[in-house]
């Protein structure tokens, strides 16, 4: 099963930790209007969810970030949450150090004999302003099926030949999980960047031209299908 949090109307299990919260029709999510934040300059900042999941059962979560400058001991984890409190063991967590465009961060972990864990994202204040802003919360059980409206999570995986700096390079987007036919939107950093159609087994592959840039910018790709609104993971790359 697939639980997918967008920030555009916040699940209410969501509870703030310091300074955290939601922000909407503010130009800061990375597409829709919604989206998290965790700001502050002194002790623990944060967004938490306590979540039920499947014992003995491997999942992989992910999350879209975007990090300040200075960031320098920031957290997306989750923890064993046998009680409703944040002290459970550590299942596995990245640090997030900026600063960071709107970039996928994920991790899988295993629930072991547990059926409830505790996710965060936050950060510990070092004396100056820092941040992170979160859209696109996804919690995957492996191999399973979609608790999300549409049925399952289309697949979408990237390539890109890189020609070099000031030239262009050709990105290819691709995965499967449309409708045979359906018309398929790609979007890069939360921007129509170009469209194309699922095949007949509801797989697409929609290529176009960019320019390498120095330093490396990084960029997030996902697909959106044109009739059903679904919309794939999302897939990043440097250029």
């Amino acid at each position: 099963m697939t639980w997918i949090e967008t920030f555009e109307n916040p699940s209410k299990s969501w509870f703030a930790t310091g300074g955290a919260g939601f922000d909407y029709g503010k130009g800061l999510a990375f597409d829709g209007k919604g989206n998290g934040w965790i700001r502050g300059s002194s002790g623990w900042n944060a967004l938490n969810l306590f979540h039920l999941v499947k014992p003995n059962t491997d999942y992989q979560v992910s999350a879209l970030l975007r990090l300040s400058p200075g960031l320098t001991d920031g957290y997306f984890s989750v923890r064993e949450a046998r009680e409703l409190v944040g002290n459970g063991r550590i299942l596995n967590e990245v640090k997030l150090v900026g600063p960071s465009p709107y970039n996928t961060f994920s991790f899988k972990f295993a629930t072991g004999n547990v059926d409830r864990v505790l996710f965060y994202i936050g950060l510990w204040g070092v004396g100056r302003d820092v941040w992170i802003q979160v859209d696109n919360f996804v919690l995957d059980e492996r191999g399973g099926s979609s608790s999300s409206p549409g049925g399952s999570v289309p697949s979408c995986g990237v390539e890109v030949t890189n020609a070099g700096f000031g030239q262009s390079a050709e990105v290819r987007v691709y995965g499967q999980g449309f409708s045979p036919g359906e018309g398929v939107e790609i979007l890069r950093n939360g921007q129509f960047a170009s469209s194309g159609f699922a095949d007949s087994g509801g797989r697409y592959s929609v290529t176009y031209g960019q320019a390498a840039t120095a330093p490396p910018t990084a960029w997030t790709v996902y697909a959106r299908g044109t009739r059903s609104q679904k919309r794939s993971s999302s897939a990043g790359y440097q250029l």
